[in-house]
C-alpha cells in the first residue's frame, strides 16, 4: 500500500505533460520548395520514418517520466504493508507516539563513558527530530512501576525531558508499563498512527508479568492497532554483583561474621573490599564463578556503637550493584542484676560474696558478662529493661511487687536464676510458682550428697570437670514440671538444678543456697563454668540481632521498647547528603522515602547514631543483563532514525526513485545524443533531496576545548586563535576558529580528545562526581593539558593540581617527562622546556602506555598573548624571543600529541628524525 508524506507536491504532476505541450507548440508545418527529382530521397525518408518517430516518442515519454519521478521524489512516497496499517489514510493524521523510558538501575550500565540510559535518550531525541510538529508525543518513566504520569505534548517540548533522565534504584517490569501505555492510547481519540517505543535494555529480568517470547495478546490492554517498537543493542553486557550478605553473631558473642555470596554472568577474578565505617579493613582476591558462587566470610568486631559499612566488589560496567551495605548493633557484655533479700548476703562465705568475686574477675575477661548487685530495697530504682538476666537470691519472703516485675521481665524475654534462701521453708519463692520449672518441697533434706551427676540433656557439656568433688549438704527437693530439663542431680538421682521456659524468656532453679555451709560449689573450678553456662542459657533468648537489611523503597522503622527512653524528635541522615527531621509518635518513627541504597542514620541526643542498611532489591534478577527475545520490533541503535521512520510510516521509496531518475537521465542522453545534456544530470543530482537526511557534522576538524571551573579559568581568552592560526599554517590539520568551553558535567567532554585546564589561583575542590567523570574521560583516551599561568615554581594552583591528581590517580603521580618523551618530537624537535618563564619541565601521568595528563608550570600560553596592537603582552624571561619561539613549538607539539599519541615513537621514524637532528633543522 502506497502513501505520501508530502502529498502537496502531487498537484504538480500535470507538469509531467509539459514535453508533449512544448512539442506541439514548437511544431511547424513544412513549407514546400521547388527542387529536382526527389524520388530516391522520398524512399529513404519513408524507410527511416518509423524508427525516427519511435525514437522521438520514446524520448518524449522518458522526459515525461523524468519530470513525474522528480515530483514524486519531493512528495516522499512510502510503501507499507496492509498488516502494518490497514488504513493508509491515517498517515495524513497526526501520529501518537508514547516513549517508555526504563529508569531501573540496570540502565546505569556504562559503555564508552556513558550509561545505557543516556544512549537511549540520544536515540529518543533522534526519533523526535523525525516527527512532524503536529504529531503528539508522551513520555512515561518506569521501573517495576510507573514513575511518572502520561501527558500529551509536542515533539519539540519533549526533547528537554530526555536531558533530565536519571536511572533509579528499582527493578524492571515491562508488563506494567505496556499496560499503562495501551490504556492511555485507548483513552485518547485519534485516527493517526499509534506507536509505543520501549527505551530499555531488553534484559530477561524485565519480563515479570510478560514472560520472554510470550505473545503480547496476553496483556489485558493489548491493542493490535498499536505498533510496538524497542531499541536493540549490539553489545553483550556482562555483570557481577554481591547477591546476598548475612550477618551472624558467633556463639561466644565475641564478634560478628559476614557471609557474602557473589553472582556473575561469567567466571572472572575480582577483589572484595570490606569497609567498616569509612575505613577499608579487609581486602580479598577471589574468582567469581558463573552463577551464584560459594560463600565468603569476613569477621567484624563491633565497637560500643556497633559496626556498619559496605562490602564492595571491584567496580565494573554496572557499578550500582557492586556494593552491599550492612549494619550490626553494638557488641556489649550482657548485663545481669543480682537482687538479694538478706542484708548479710555479701559477707564472706555467703553466696553473694562468691558471686561478686567471680564477676569482678569476669570484668577482666574471665566471663563475657557484667553483674550489678543490689539489695531488695533498691530494685525499684533500677531499670530492668537494661538487663538480660535477673538473679533472685536469699529471699525468705519475695515481695509481691518484685515477683510481679520479675514475671513480666521473663515474659518479655529475660532470663531468671532463682537461688533459695537458707530459710527452712520454701515459701519465699511462692509468688513465682507460675514460672518455676519445678515444684519445691516443703522441707529441706539434710544429706551429705557427695558428687554431682549431669542431666542427660547436658551431660556432654561437663565431661571435663570433676563433678564427683562437688558436695551439696543441704537442698530443697525439686519436682520437675513437664517439658523442663534437669541440669544436675545428686548421687541418688534427685534433681538439683532445673531449666524451663516461660513466655519469651527462660528460668533456672537451683535447689540449694550458694553459701559455704550448704555446698562447696562456689570454691570449685566448676563454679565459673556453672555461672557462665547458666547466664549464657538465660540471655540466649535476648541475644543481639543484626538490624534487618531493608530494600529500596521499604519503610525504615524504629520502635522504642517499654522502659526505654524515647526522644521526641530524631534526625535522619541518609546517603547523598539527605537530612530530615522525624517526630516520634507512639514510641516509634517511620521513614518511607528510602529511594537510594546506602546507610541511613538515626540520631538523637544522648544516644549513639543507629545505622540502617538499605540495599537494592536483587530478588528480581535485575543484575542479570542477559538479553531476552523481546516481543517488539527492534530499532537498531546505530540506525535508529531510519528504522523508526520505516516502522512508523513504512519503507521510504526515495532511494528507488533517485535510482530511477538516474536511469531515465542516462536513457534521455542516449536518445537525444547532445553532450550538453550531461550538465543537466549533474544539476538534477545536486537539486535532489538527500535520501537519508543526515545532519552536518564537524568532520575531522580539531576543536580547541577549554575546561571551565569555579575559579579564574580563562587567564588568556584570545590565545586559542593565535595557536590555531599557527597550527593551520605549519600543518595540514583542519580546525574550527571558535573554541569550545565546557564543564566536567557536559556531554561534549567525551567528544574532545584535547582539553585545556588553566588557572593562576586555587579553584574550589572538585566533587566526587566531577572526579569520576574526569577519570572516565582520561582512561577512555582523552588528554588533559594543565597550564599554571602564575609563573611560580610553587603556588596555590600548583598545590591544587597535585591534590586533585592524587585523588584522581591514587596509584600514579606526576613525574617529569624526560627528553626522550615523544611530546618533544611529535612535530617539532623541541630541545628544551620553554614558556613565558622557566620554572620547571613538563610533568605527566602515565596511563596504559600513554601520557593522559601533561602539566606545565612555565605559562606556555602567556608566550602567545598579544595586546590590541598585536604586540606580545609579556616578555619571555630569561631567553627572550628565542624562548617565545620554543614555547610556540612546544605548544604545537602538545596539540599534535593529543591527535597522534605515540605515533612518532615508532622505530620507522627514527632514521628521519636522526637526520633532521644532524642537519640542525627544527
Amino acid at each position: 500500500m502506497l502513501s505520501w508524506l508530502s502529498p502537496g507536491w502531487l498537484w504538480a504532476l500535470p507538469l509531467a505533460a509539459s514535453p508533449v505541450l512544448i512539442h506541439f507548440l514548437l511544431l511547424r508545418r513544412a513549407r514546400p520548395l521547388p527542387f529536382g527529382d526527389m524520388s530516391l530521397l522520398r524512399e529513404a525518408y519513408r524507410r527511416s520514418l518509423p524508427s525516427s518517430r519511435l525514437r522521438q516518442w520514446l524520448l518524449m515519454a522518458v522526459r515525461c517520466l523524468l519530470i513525474a519521478a522528480l515530483i514524486a521524489l519531493f512528495a516522499r512516497p512510502i510503501f507499507h504493508s496492509a498488516s502494518l496499517r490497514p488504513d493508509a489514510s491515517a498517515v495524513e493524521e497526526p501520529s501518537s507516539v508514547i516513549f517508555l523510558a526504563d529508569v531501573s538501575y540496570s540502565m546505569g550500565l556504562r559503555s564508552h563513558g556513558r550509561t545505557r540510559l543516556q544512549w537511549a535518550a540520544d536515540a529518543a531525541r533522534a526519533m523526535l527530530s523525525r516527527l512532524r510538529a503536529r504529531d503528539r508525543v508522551a513520555l512515561a518513566l518506569f521501573s517495576d512501576r510507573i514513575e511518572s504520569p502520561l501527558e500529551w505534548t509536542d515533539p519539540a517540548s519533549l526533547r528537554a525531558a530526555f536531558d533530565r533522565l536519571k536511572h533509579g534504584s528499582r527493578g524492571t517490569d515491562y508488563g506494567a508499563a505496556l499496560k499503562a501505555a495501551y490504556d492511555f492510547l485507548r483513552a485518547s481519540p485519534g485516527r493517526g498512527r499509534k506507536v509505543i517505543v520501549v527505551l530499555s535494555d531488553n534484559a530477561a529480568h524485565g519480563f515479570r508479568s510478560l514472560p520472554p517470547g510470550a505473545s503480547l495478546e496476553r496483556l489485558p490492554s493489548f491493542d493490535p492497532e498499536v505498533s510496538l517498537l524497542g531499541l536493540s543493542w549490539q553489545e553483550r553486557a556482562e555483570n557481577a554483583t554481591i547477591q546476598e550478605l548475612k550477618a551472624q553473631e558467633d556463639p561466644a558473642g565475641e564478634h560478628w561474621t559476614l557471609e557474602a555470596r557473589g553472582w556473575s554472568q561469567s567466571a572472572r577474578p575480582t577483589e572484595w573490599r570490606l569497609w567498616v565505617g569509612g575505613r577499608s579493613e579487609s581486602l580479598r582476591h577471589a574468582s567469581l564463578l558463573a552463577g551464584l558462587g560459594p560463600p565468603l566470610t569476613f569477621e567484624l568486631k563491633p565497637s560500643e556503637s556497633g559496626a556498619w559499612g559496605r562490602l564492595q566488589l571491584r567496580p565494573d560496567e554496572l557499578p550500582e550493584d557492586d556494593a552491599y551495605y550492612y549494619s550490626v548493633p553494638a557488641r556489649r557484655r550482657p548485663k545481669a542484676l543480682l537482687l538479694y533479700g538478706s542484708s548479710k548476703y555479701e559477707a564472706a562465705g555467703r553466696g553473694g560474696y562468691f558471686l561478686k568475686k567471680l564477676f569482678s574477675e569476669a570484668e577482666a575477661g574471665a566471663l563475657p558478662f557484667s553483674l550489678d548487685v543490689a539489695d531488695s530495697g533498691r530494685w525499684q530504682s533500677l531499670p530492668l529493661s537494661e538487663y538480660r538476666a535477673l538473679i533472685l537470691a536469699d529471699f525468705p519472703e519475695l515481695p509481691p511487687r518484685l515477683a510481679d516485675a520479675a514475671e513480666k521481665f521473663v515474659q518479655r524475654g529475660g532470663g531468671l536464676l532463682l537461688i533459695p534462701s537458707r530459710s527452712p521453708e520454701p515459701d519465699g519463692l511462692g509468688p513465682l510458682q507460675r514460672l518455676l520449672p519445678a515444684r519445691m518441697g516443703e522441707l529441706p533434706v539434710a544429706a551429705n550428697a557427695q558428687g554431682l551427676r549431669a542431666g542427660r540433656e547436658a551431660a556432654a557439656l561437663w565431661n571435663e570437670f570433676d563433678l564427683q568433688n562437688v558436695s551439696v549438704s543441704k537442698f530443697f527437693l525439686l519436682d520437675p514440671k513437664p517439658s523442663t530439663q534437669v541440669w544436675f542431680r545428686d548421687a541418688e538421682g534427685r534433681a538439683l538444678m532445673v531449666a524451663g521456659a516461660f513466655g519469651a524468656g527462660r528460668v533456672l532453679l537451683w535447689a540449694s543456697s550458694l553459701d559455704i555451709e550448704w555446698t562447696n560449689l562456689a570454691v570449685k573450678p566448676l563454679f565459673a563454668a556453672w555461672a557462665d553456662r547458666a547466664l549464657g542459657y538465660l540471655t540466649a533468648s535476648r541475644q543481639s540481632k543484626p538490624r534487618p537489611s531493608l530494600k529500596v523503597g521499604e519503610t525504615l522503622r524504629r520502635e522504642w521498647a517499654e522502659g526505654e527512653a524515647a526522644p521526641a524528635l530524631v534526625q535522619l541522615r541518609g546517603p547523598q547528603g539527605l537530612r530530615a527531621s522525624l517526630r516520634v509518635q507512639d514510641r516509634k518513627v517511620e521513614y518511607p522515602q528510602t529511594h537510594a541504597p546506602g546507610l541511613y542514620f538515626l540520631e538523637w541526643p544522648g544516644a549513639d547514631p543507629e545505622a540502617y542498611a538499605v540495599n537494592l532489591d536483587r530478588s528480581g534478577g535485575e543484575s542479570d543483563l542477559a538479553p531476552a527475545a523481546a516481543p517488539w520490533r527492534p530499532l537498531r541503535a546505530e540506525a535508529v532514525q531510519e528504522d523508526f521512520l520505516r516502522a512508523l510510516y513504512g519503507r521510504d521509496l526515495r532511494s528507488g526513485l533517485l535510482a530511477l531518475i538516474v536511469c531515465l537521465l542516462a536513457l534521455e542522453m542516449f536518445l537525444s545524443r547532445p553532450a550538453r545534456r550531461s550538465a543537466l544530470v549533474l544539476a538534477l543530482l545536486l537539486l535532489a533531496p538527500r535520501v537519508h537526511g543526515e545532519e552536518s557534522s564537524l568532520g575531522d576538524r580539531f576543536v580547541w576545548t577549554q575546561l571551565r571551573h569555579a575559579g579564574a579559568w580563562d587567564p588568556y581568552p584570545s590565545v586559542h586563535g593565535e595557536v590555531l592560526a599557527f597550527l593551520g599554517s605549519v600543518t595540514s590539520v583542519l580546525s574550527l576558529p571558535a573554541r569550545r568551553v565546557i564543564g566536567l558535567e557536559d556531554e561534549e567532554l567525551f567528544y574532545s580528545p584535547f582539553v585545556l585546564l588553566a588557572g593562576r589561583q586555587s579553584p574550589p575542590p572538585l566533587g566526587d562526581e566531577e572526579l569520576r567523570r574526569l577519570r572516565e574521560y582520561l582512561t577512555a583516551g582523552g588528554l588533559l593539558w594543565i597550564e599554571d599561568a602564575s609563573g611560580q615554581k610553587t603556588g596555590p594552583f600548583d598545590a591544587w593540581v597535585r591534590r586533585v591528581m592524587r585523588r584522581l590517580f591514587p596509584d600514579s603521580e606526576l613525574s617529569p617527562l624526560g627528553p626522550e618523551h615523544v611530546v618533544y618530537k611529535t612535530f617539532f624537535l623541541a630541545r628544551s622546556n620553554a614558556g613565558r618563564v622557566q620554572v620547571g619541565g613538563l610533568e605527566g601521568i602515565q596511563w596504559a602506555g600513554r601520557t593522559a595528563v601533561i602539566y606545565s608550570r612555565n605559562d606556555l600560553l602567556g608566550a602567545w598573548a598579544k595586546d590590541a596592537l598585536g604586540k606580545p603582552l609579556h616578555e619571555c624571561v630569561p631567553g627572550g624571543e628565542a624562548q617565545r619561539l620554543a614555547a610556540r613549538k612546544l605548544t604545537l607539539n602538545i596539540v599534535m600529541y593529543a591527535l597522534t599519541g605515540n605515533y612518532k615513537s615508532d622505530a620507522v621514524h627514527q632514521p628521519y628524525l636522526l637526520q633532521k637532528m644532524r642537519s640542525g633543522q627544527p
